[in-house]
């Protein structure tokens, strides 16, 4: 390998480092926390990230919606990248339909796009018996095209292409998961004809060649075939899922087409298996409930959406661990700290917390110790060093802000809340 390869390999990583360790500096942002408002949030609506031949012969436009931090109200740079498919059984669905939870997590800070892609098939066997297959085989390569493009324009929205996700619903979750787990290879060995007739899985929709590499996936109501996933493709995943859905099982799914029958694994088998391979993985089961769960009221989205954020987060900053519950327990990530103590351990107290005057923060010793002041989205607004065993701190706007105290090669973090 030559020296200035090596060079720009170096770059990359120390970058990817960088941003890592940025993403976690925070613990208000991609938490469960909104720290930017609607006005601070941008979109881009309609934008075309490629054009193919749909199931009726005629030529359509791929269209994406894309919801970020405006890059003038963020002070980060490049911020990490979700991508939602719709579901609606190949058939229906619209980008919009995940909407709300692109614009909720582009306020706990993430770059969050939502595709169309090509729906249709006929469910007559004698006019088409691979109308099914070919049409999950058209979803998947326009995901793909829609993440090499989210890479291709990076810059412009400011993504961090080392940390990219992918989220999906029922056929959308579907969809996703065939992104990750179902290669070229896969797909010719099941339904030899298909790139025949539709072209590559990986090059179809525009002609961009960037790479990606998915870092995780947000699992609602899916499931993929027991064939392809294997463990060395294997990604930490988020899951909901009813454990009485008639739709897509949460053990195991079986889809009938026309000429095979497809054996898969619904979210709670995907689950046990990520866990049995060392790979972390989280699931929420609604008992005796069915297909689209936690998305009917805006308390069950809202509680949906805090667990991705949160999950996704302990991804990144590889604190992630294995969850599976029957009850909606709230996520509550925003407390997290860079030390290894338990908040017991800390060696300073604020009082009283929310406060509407002044905050005192008193600590154990008298060593010298930098104490800064951020806000909710991440802006250092002052920095202090001192030996003092206890000090006033005063904030003047009412609002959430966090309290990160340095000693030596310990940090310790605390949220605080100015009534």
């Amino acid at each position: 390998m030559n020296k200035a390869l090596l060079i720009v390999l170096f770059a990359i990583i120390k970058l990817s480092l960088a941003n890592a360790q940025g993403f976690c500096s925070n613990p208000l942002r991609f938490s469960e926390q909104p720290v930017f408002t609607d006005t601070q949030i941008g979109s881009q609506l309609d934008v075309v990230y490629g054009n193919a031949i749909n199931w009726q012969g005629q030529s359509q436009n791929l269209t994406l919606d894309v919801y970020y931090p405006k890059l003038t109200e963020d002070t980060m740079a490049l911020r990490p990248f979700i991508l939602y498919v719709h579901g609606g059984g190949l058939i229906t669905g619209d980008k919009t339909d995940w909407t709300l939870d692109c614009q909720q997590l582009a306020k706990r800070g993430y770059v969050v796009a939502t595709i169309n892609y090509r729906l249709g098939l006929t469910s007559n066997c004698n006019v088409d018996p691979l109308s099914e297959n070919k049409a999950s085989y058209r979803a998947i390569q326009d995901t793909k095209a829609a993440l090499r493009f989210a890479v291709s324009n990076a810059a412009q929205i400011g993504i961090d292409t080392t940390h990219m996700f992918i989220a999906g619903g029922s056929a959308g979750a579907v969809t996703a998961l065939g992104a990750i787990y179902l290669s070229q290879a896969e797909w010719d060995a099941f339904s030899p004809s298909l790139s025949q007739q539709l072209g590559p899985l990986n090059f179809s929709g525009n002609s961009l060649t960037n790479s990606y590499s998915l870092k995780g996936v947000a699992n609602h109501w899916g499931a993929i075939g027991k064939n392809y996933i294997n463990v060395n493709e294997m990604l930490p995943m988020v899951s909901f899922h009813g454990d009485e859905d008639p739709t897509v099982g949460i053990d195991s799914s079986l889809a009938i087409r026309c000429n095979d029958t497809i054996f898969g694994y619904g979210s709670r088998a995907i689950n046990a298996l990520l866990i049995n391979a060392g790979v972390c993985a989280d699931l929420t089961v609604k008992i005796g409930d069915g297909h689209g769960v936690y998305n009917i009221t805006p308390a069950q989205k809202e509680f949906r959406i805090n667990r991705i954020a949160c999950f996704f987060k302990s991804v990144m900053c590889n604190t992630c661990t294995n969850f599976y519950s029957t009850d909606s327990i709230p996520a509550n990530c925003s407390t997290f700290t860079g030390s290894d103590e338990t908040p017991a351990q800390q060696q300073f107290s604020i009082y009283p917390n929310p406060s509407a005057e002044n905050f005192t923060l008193s600590f154990v010793n008298a060593s010298a110790k930098t104490v800064t002041l951020i806000n909710a989205v991440g802006q250092v607004l002052r920095t202090l060093t001192t030996t003092d065993k206890q000090l006033t701190l005063s904030v003047t706007t009412p609002g959430m802000y966090f309290v990160r105290v340095q000693q030596g090669a310990k940090v310790w973090s605390e949220k605080i809340v100015k009534n």
